[in-house]
């Protein structure tokens, strides 16, 4: 029985995200603190991600943060699919700053149950380099990171976000298209 749950939980999960063998690897940096909850909400253009395991079409990625309270947002992700002419999706979420650096964030109307983003480096008006990780089970783990930019398409990337990059393995950072075809 805990060999079908295993094979049930890897299966499910590996339909959504890119797998990694062993456990999550401590903090690659410490997050931002202090950190300036305020100057971090509005909009962020994804520039690159660590790529899932599933191929995805989804391009001209925007996120919005829109605060609620002192301490909670309304988080909403906009795309445009290439293989379906570019159609516009949106998604809606919420939030709430954990600790300074950290958010815990979920799509639907379901309660944060974990810090998923872990702010490891911004300046509030350019950039913002974000890192989660979490253990699938016992053997396994997924990890993410995204970096953001004001701009949709800037003209260079921060020293930060370059020492950052190099923690992840090359072949799975996937730069995020924002071209003609995308709708700001």
């Amino acid at each position: 029985m805990k060999i079908l749950c295993f094979l049930l939980i890897l299966s499910v999960t590996a339909i959504n995200a890119r797998l990694f063998e062993g456990q999550c690897r401590p903090l690659i940096a410490p997050v931002v603190d202090p950190f300036n909850y305020k100057l971090y909400l509005g909009k962020w253009y994804e520039i690159l991600w660590y790529d899932d395991e599933y191929e995805t079409f989804d391009e001209c990625i925007v996120f919005t943060y829109d605060p609620t309270s002192t301490d909670a947002f309304d988080m909403t992700l906009d795309l445009q699919e290439a293989n379906h002419d570019f159609a516009h999706q949106q998604y809606k979420g919420h939030g709430v700053l954990s600790n300074p650096g950290e958010l815990s964030t979920t799509f639907g109307s379901g309660i944060p149950s974990r810090v998923n983003h872990y702010v490891l480096a911004t300046d509030y008006e350019h950039y913002a380099f974000v890192w989660d990780c979490f253990n699938v089970n016992s053997t396994h783990y997924n990890e993410r990171m995204w970096y953001f930019d004001r701009e949709a398409n800037p003209s260079q990337r921060p020293s930060e976000v370059e020492n950052l990059l190099t923690y992840f393995d090359p072949q799975y950072i996937r730069t995020t298209y924002h071209g003609k075809e995308c709708l700001y």
